[in-house]
């Protein structure tokens, strides 16, 4: 089995917990999980990670190599998490890792990959958005809908 660690940022969230699932992972569609209206299914890695400035945790749904296939958000804590993914993947409960991977850490890794590329309001990065404008000075899809809000 392929068992590369995930870098230290996955889709501009820091990774917090990662598990390889092997044969010894039984799968159960108890929690189906859909990805653009198509069931997702057993995947061969999972990644609980957290946006920077941010408390809830996420689950991270990738295949061999780390690319997200799909995200279920929503959890209060690591253990929660892990106690989530246990319905479906039952037997992962020993196998996940600990990362430790600080926020400082995962900010200088984007800083690394971006650069300078962000939200100038809130600091977002493009992957966090569904869109960015500006060059020297950047506003996010999501500054803008909230200026717009408190103007109306």
């Amino acid at each position: 089995m392929n068992t590369i660690q995930p870098p230290l940022v996955l889709d501009c969230a820091r990774v917090l917990a990662y598990a390889f699932v092997d044969d010894s992972v039984v799968y159960s569609e108890r929690g189906t999980f859909f990805v653009g209206g198509k069931v997702l299914g057993p995947v061969p890695r999972l990644a609980i990670c957290q946006n920077i400035g941010e408390t809830e945790l996420m689950v991270f749904h990738c295949d061999n190599e780390w690319n997200v296939l799909g995200v279920a958000g929503g959890h209060i804590g690591v253990e929660e998490a892990k106690e989530s993914v246990e319905r479906s993947y039952h037997g992962l409960k020993d196998k996940w890792v600990d990362t430790g991977v600080t926020e400082e850490q995962a900010a200088a890794h984007l800083e690394r990959e971006f650069g300078d590329v962000k939200c100038s309001f809130c600091g977002r990065w493009p992957l966090h958005v569904e869109r960015m404008i500006g060059t020297d000075v950047r506003i996010c899809n999501l500054c803008v809908e909230k200026f717009y809000r408190l103007l109306h």
